[in-house]
């Protein structure tokens, strides 16, 4: 089975960007026995896709599905060929992008509602994230032909390890104590002005210093380093849906705060390590940092990494739940594989 992957750009070494976990799925299927073909989309918008058409149409030499990762992905999936295609929604496609107050930005506004009415239509099936992310879906989509396959995690790339080591290698001290912030914090959607103000009120309630370190430009690879070289880390995003940092922070036992968004209750239900706050008031997520923050990191705790087997989040079972709807699409009456 030939499977073509549109995607937005690829991570580089100048320009790691947010994909990497979508590569190690595709490196997932190509393991399960999937013949993977990838186009990723790079450069400004109107170049972009001037130029990914004509390279798509060549890639579709003897494809049997086309998979779209993010909604204008899908569009130009769809544009291409009329071969069976899947469409991974991957939140703020759907969602919208919010801005500082949590609102959808309008032009992310009209373009989530185009993608939850339209494309979701114009599709073989679709995947969401979260359940969450599903219900804003039409409802004869829904019910037809959605399945909710949150990304998988790379559980022997992302594992805890020694603190002091994974600080030594980053030049930290072994002193300090250091909150990751996973993201840019000049995208306002991210809420970097909430976790700064959490993480100085935790510092208040326990009478010292807390560094807020953004990891953003970091190489996917030098991920789990620093997450095992801090003492937790802080989601205070307005919207997701499988925030895969998440995912990658309980496989690592990185105690972690978070906003009730996406699938992130699910997540960590029943965990004491990895708490979500239900307003975006500093004051709640500080004083949930300041009790994380209280006990000393134990980085030989399992309950992240067992939540994670039990969801079945391990990237061989998400494979093998994208490989189904693969089969299923093809075994459909009159649909032929590609010569």
């Amino acid at each position: 089975m030939k499977v073509l992957m549109l995607c937005p750009a690829l991570p580089r070494s100048d320009s790691p960007g947010g994909m990497a976990p979508t590569v190690r799925q595709f490196e997932s299927l190509r393991c399960a026995g999937i013949d993977v073909e990838i186009v990723d989309l790079h450069g400004p918008s109107i170049i972009k896709y001037a130029t990914v058409l004509p390279k798509i149409r060549r890639a579709l030499a003897g494809v049997d599905i086309v998979h779209a990762h993010y909604g204008f992905c899908g569009w130009l999936g769809r544009l291409t060929t009329i071969r069976p295609s899947v469409i991974s929604f991957m939140g703020s496609d759907i969602n919208g992008d919010n801005n500082a107050q949590g609102s959808p930005r309008l032009a992310t506004r009209i373009e989530a509602y185009s993608n939850r009415l339209a494309l979701s239509r114009l599709v073989s099936h679709v995947i969401v994230k979260s359940a969450a992310m599903a219900e804003l879906l039409p409802r004869s989509v829904r019910e037809s032909k959605t399945s909710v396959i949150a990304n998988g995690v790379d559980t022997d790339l992302f594992a805890p390890s020694s603190k002091n080591q994974s600080r030594a290698k980053l030049g930290w001290s072994e002193d300090e104590t250091v909150v990751l912030f996973p993201s840019d914090p000049e995208r306002t959607n991210k809420g970097f002005e909430l976790a700064d103000s959490a993480v100085k009120i935790a510092g208040q309630r326990l009478g010292k210093s807390i560094k807020l370190f953004p990891m953003w430009g970091i190489q996917p690879e030098e991920i789990p380093i620093y997450m095992n070289a801090a003492d937790a880390m802080t989601l205070a995003s307005h919207a997701e849906g499988s925030p895969n940092v998440v995912k990658e922070a309980l496989a690592c036992e990185l105690p972690t705060v978070a906003t009730a968004v996406g699938d992130v209750p699910k997540l960590f239900q029943s965990l004491d390590d990895f708490q979500v706050v239900q307003t975006r008031e500093p004051a709640e997520m500080g004083q949930a940092l300041a009790d994380l923050l209280s006990t000393p990191r134990q980085v030989s705790a399992r309950g992240g990494r067992d939540r994670l087997f039990e969801l079945e989040l391990s990237l061989g079972d998400v494979a093998g739940r994208i490989i189904q709807i693969y089969e299923q699409l093809l075994s459909r009456p009159g649909t032929a594989r590609a010569q």
